[in-house]
């Protein structure tokens, strides 16, 4: 909700079907208007996106602390979106999901922003921007 006034359009993809109707409330009293909750897979959500000619500019990816699933890779980059902004948890999962998004050599990474909101434990939250390449 936060990107929403910097964005045309925000669809918040989301599996979980109370965090989808909970999003929708929070847009709401927030007077957000600009949002579109999807409640399905990822996967499947990409597909009928591409296929109705969409374009995306940006897609931020906050995937739980075992990271993204396998196939999420492939799907984000699919979009072919100018900028990837991953939110992670666990920089191991980070580590090996980065791997996978450049391996494609579309993208680079421009910036890295870890955020220690729980001190005094051992968790962190990374936040990483990957442009895509000129090439």
């Amino acid at each position: 909700m936060l990107m929403a006034r910097d964005f045309e359009r925000v669809y918040s993809v989301e599996l979980v079907t109370e965090a989808s109707k909970d999003g929708e409330r929070n847009a709401q009293k927030n007077g957000i208007s600009n949002m579109k909750f999807v409640n399905e897979k990822v996967e499947d959500f990409v597909k009928v996106f591409l296929e109705s000619g969409k374009k995306t500019d940006t897609i931020i990816v906050d995937p739980p602390r075992d990271g993204m699933h396998p196939s999420a890779p492939e799907n984000i980059l699919a979009f072919d979106a100018n900028v990837i902004v991953y939110v992670s948890c666990n920089p191991a999962t980070l580590v090996r999901d980065l791997a996978l998004l450049l391996e494609s050599g579309k993208y680079r990474v421009t910036d890295i922003t870890p955020d220690d909101m729980f001190p005094h434990t051992h968790h962190i939250e990374t936040v990483v921007r990957l442009e895509k390449t000129s090439a």
